[in-house]
């Protein structure tokens, strides 16, 4: 495949277009999911069940929550350095988000600690 590229700029050219138009059609539907999205924020109880920190570009902060409103029953979510230093696994929390326009949950920052419930999925 190399050589083949090599020997044909052209194509070689029209790959590499592919590669950065693939990568900025991503961030570009993430941005119009939240851009135009005109959705009241709701309020969602979830636990923490997982916490992850990684660094590549940037820190990344994740948390894997689980609820019984929240689609697919996991959902993994970026957040602020705030909010990942202030909970704990096991801890449920109180989200704001948005369903979005491309119906892609995005978060808005607003969070509250709720108190122990007994029953945790």
């Amino acid at each position: 495949m190399r050589k083949f590229l090599k020997n044909h700029p052209v194509v070689e050219a029209g790959f590499w277009i592919l590669v950065v138009l693939i990568f900025l059609s991503y961030q570009i539907a993430l941005a119009t999911n939240i851009i135009f999205d005109k959705s009241p924020s709701k309020k969602i109880d979830v636990w923490v069940k997982q916490k992850v920190a990684y660094t590549g570009k940037g820190a990344h902060l994740t948390l894997l929550l689980n609820g019984p409103r929240i689609d697919y029953q996991r959902q993994i979510l970026n957040v602020r350095p705030e909010v990942f230093d202030h909970v704990k696994l096991g801890d449920q929390i109180s989200l704001s988000v948005h369903t979005g326009a491309l119906g892609l949950l995005w978060f808005d920052g607003s969070w509250s600690k709720v108190p122990f419930d007994e029953k945790r999925p």
